[in-house]
């Protein structure tokens, strides 16, 4: 068990890559991610350590469902996805991506409701990324006559 664990935070806990001004990597986007849940404590403080060491904000959700929206360089959210959805997860989707401006975050918050995640969406005008991520992981079943 403990191998495992050190593996996971070796993986959680990479160097951060450095944010040079002016590369192609350094346009601002926003992802959202949604999970089937989040529940374990290592992911949790993970979650939440990773995204601090890539300088990203935004907020999460945990319980079920899990959301985790984070904003900043290209290069450090692109990372920030992709070890992410490299753990073990029952069910892990990208929901979207956009460009943005300037942040909408000034930290990595945790919002303790659904409702909380919402209202926090829709100050930080992101209503197209949020409805984008409440929506069913499986598209709609056509309806047979």
């Amino acid at each position: 068990m403990r191998r495992t664990s050190a593996l996971l935070r070796r993986r959680i806990v990479g160097t951060p890559p450095s944010d040079q001004v002016g590369d192609s990597g350094s346009e601002l986007i926003v992802t959202g991610l949604s999970m089937h849940h989040i529940y374990c404590d290592r992911k949790i403080e993970a979650i939440d350590s990773y995204a601090s060491g890539l300088n990203l904000t935004g907020l999460y959700k945990l319980g079920k469902p899990g959301r985790v929206v984070v904003e900043g360089r290209r290069t450090n959210v692109e990372q920030y996805v992709s070890v992410v959805r490299r753990w073990r997860w029952q069910k892990i989707a990208v929901m979207g991506t956009y460009a943005v401006d300037e942040r909408r975050f000034a930290a990595f918050t945790e919002a303790m409701t659904s409702a909380e995640f919402e209202q926090l969406m829709l100050t930080a005008e992101l209503k197209s990324l949020h409805d984008d991520m409440v929506r069913s992981y499986k598209a709609p079943r056509p309806i047979l006559k």
